[in-house]
């Protein structure tokens, strides 16, 4: 059975401290331009979020592991139970504290930047206009926020798996609780070198971030796919490489 339990003080932390951020931004922004509908609000009020999100999806959910990793807790798990299926277990778990956490910060600020605070209504035409689907972030704005918040909660899972597999691979801390946050800052700097941003995971996070004549459905999938792959081998090595290790 699912020990819920284990993460359920970080995925608190996680959804207070990522609204505040997420809310208190597009608060400023409201305050100092000019925008035209909520949803632009929602869109552009989330950029200290978009910086930050892949630490706050590893950092609290790693954390323990690491020190029970270190600790040399999983030596007594492994007499109890299969290590793998403990890991497993804790995976599962920070998975759906990931997706649920990003859907209520999500939800929670469109709702903010809808209920609470209102945009500088001028008669320009919006900059979403020339935006992935700009036409339907317009005239759909609440259903195109619930379809981008179910995406984000899935790119939130992939950095939290991420993160819990450079923790089982690393004996340095620093290293465990910031390797998905520098992968991502990596990937979307190789991208841009590259120029092929369109094919960044941050790219996939934020499509606003670029116009559509350069972004498409399958060029979204192509930096979580990498992130998918990258994931993949993570575990491969740790199978064939450190497992024993952690258990002598």
């Amino acid at each position: 059975m699912l020990r819920l339990k284990y993460n359920i003080k970080e995925f608190v932390v996680v959804v207070i401290v990522g609204l505040f951020i997420y809310c208190a931004y597009i608060y400023n922004v409201a305050n100092n331009s000019t925008y035209k509908y909520a949803i632009e609000l929602w869109n552009y009020g989330k950029e200290i979020f978009h910086l930050m999100y892949p630490l706050f999806f590893t950092i609290p959910f790693c954390w323990v592991l690491f020190h029970e990793k270190s600790g040399g807790y999983w030596k007594n798990v492994f007499n109890r139970t299969e290590l793998r299926t403990y890991i497993r277990k804790r995976i599962f778990i920070a998975a759906f504290f990931s997706a649920t956490a990003m859907l209520i910060i999500s939800i929670g600020s469109l709702l903010f930047a809808y209920l609470i605070v209102q945009p500088t209504v001028s008669d320009y035409e919006p900059i979403m206009t020339y935006s992935f689907y700009g036409a339907f972030q317009i005239n759909h704005p609440v259903l195109y926020a619930l379809i981008l918040s179910c995406w984000r909660s899935i790119l939130a899972v992939l950095f939290t798996v991420l993160g819990i597999g450079v923790t089982m691979i690393s004996n340095n801390i620093f290293i465990a609780m910031t390797g998905a946050f520098v992968y991502s800052i990596v990937e979307n700097f190789i991208t841009a070198i590259l120029q092929v941003p369109q094919l960044s995971i941050c790219t996939s996070f934020y499509p606003n971030r670029l116009t559509n004549t350069v972004i498409t459905f399958p060029k979204l999938m192509v930096g979580p796919a990498i992130m998918v792959i990258a994931i993949i081998l993570i575990y491969i090595y740790y199978c064939k490489k450190v497992k024993s290790t952690v258990l002598d």
